[in-house]
């Protein structure tokens, strides 16, 4: 990785190109996910956030908002690790992330910025975070579970409501933060949690993680201490295992022999379900396809988008392929379904399923439809 790194390091030219631009985000990109799967320390990788943060800034506007989102994120965990000046670092970049955030500056390269991205587990350095960008909320659990990955238990008080369905809460469990961190928590028909506006000020135990605007709790995984709840990820990771059957009973199950005859009744085939695929590990990535010029060709490939743009002609949206992030422009072939299929996925922050027609464009950005 030192190469890439030195690369990387390397200043943009003065009058740089487009295309020079995102080839070089997209490296850092990649070299970020790399940085997770070989631990490296979070001293190292703060170094390469700065050079990438100066790039971003060389454009004046529609900055990416990925690097300030790392940056600030690493702060907060080197604060765990004893270096208690990088709290003000951290809190320095959510200042600067709302900054340009409410004055429209950041790019549309990054779907909704208040979705969940990283969640804290415990580990070494940059393994502390674990990308959730291609993981339901309601698959959290059993996805940490299958990555042998224990998230980071915090402990806290809700501190105020920031609306009917947001409350915020702080941490002074770990000791480090001593409530410096502020995290926002979704309550409302949406979430299993307990909480209302009336707990204000109750003790919570909960996981959390990173969107791009703040510091984030998984909001289904938070309970309230003073009304008697526990939050215990051993009893968590044992429900995932019960779920899931023996091969015992797998044998049991599919095993002609041990099926009753019933003559008079028709039998009918147990319709196979379909696996679901989980996302990519970052270790499959090649460094060879980062640093390649071309774009993959994605034609008739269906892909899981989020959108964050329905205005205009086409929606526009990303997806993740290989651990990189894509734009496309979703066509309204279905017209009026196709809207509400689209607003429904807004307002409920849930991918749709897109199928590529074209490959990205001069523009950069892909082109797809609906898929039915």
């Amino acid at each position: 990785m030192e190469h890439i790194e030195l690369l990387l390091q390397t200043p943009l030219e003065e009058q740089f190109s487009y295309f020079d631009y995102m080839q070089k985000n997209r490296l850092f990109h990649h070299w970020i996910q790399l940085a997770k799967v070989v631990e490296k320390p979070l001293d190292k990788v703060k170094v390469q956030l700065i050079y990438w943060v100066e790039m971003e800034e060389q454009k004046k506007k529609n900055y990416n908002p990925e690097p300030y989102y790392y940056l600030r994120a690493v702060c907060y965990l080197l604060a765990l690790e004893g270096y208690a000046k990088e709290i003000e670092y951290a809190r320095e970049y959510d200042r600067k992330i709302h900054e340009y955030d409410r004055a429209n500056l950041f790019s549309s390269i990054l779907a909704n910025r208040y979705v969940l991205r990283d969640i804290i587990v415990e580990g070494r350095g940059m393994s502390k975070l674990v990308d959730v960008t291609n993981v339901s909320a309601q698959e959290y659990v059993g996805y940490l579970h299958s990555i042998k990955k224990k998230p980071m238990l915090i402990q806290g008080h809700i501190r105020g409501a920031m609306n009917q369905s947001t409350l915020l809460a702080d941490a002074f469990q770990p000791i480090e933060w001593n409530t410096n961190i502020e995290f926002r928590i979704d309550i409302g028909k949406k979430t299993t949690n307990s909480l209302t506006e009336k707990q204000v000020g109750h003790t919570v135990r909960y996981y959390a993680g990173f969107s791009i605007n703040h510091p984030m709790a998984v909001s289904d995984l938070i309970r309230d201490i003073d009304a008697g709840e526990s939050l215990d990820w051993s009893d968590l990771s044992q429900t995932i295992e019960q779920s899931v059957p023996t091969q015992k009973e797998r044998k049991g199950k599919d095993d002609p022999q041990s099926k009753v005859d019933h003559p008079k009744k028709k039998t009918f085939s147990p319709v196979k379900e379909t696996p679901v695929k989980e996302p990519k590990q970052v270790s499959e990535i090649s460094m060879k396809a980062v640093a390649d010029n071309a774009l993959p060709d994605l034609r008739k490939q269906i892909v899981s988008v989020t959108i964050h743009d329905a205005g205009g002609k086409n929606p526009v949206g990303f997806f993740i392929y290989n651990g990189c992030e894509y734009r496309i422009k979703v066509v309204m072939i279905n017209g009026k379904k196709a809207e509400k299929v689209i607003k429904d996925a807004i307002e409920s922050k849930r991918s749709i399923r897109v199928t590529i027609l074209q490959n990205s464009q001069e523009d950069g950005f892909y082109v797809g439809k609906l898929s039915t």
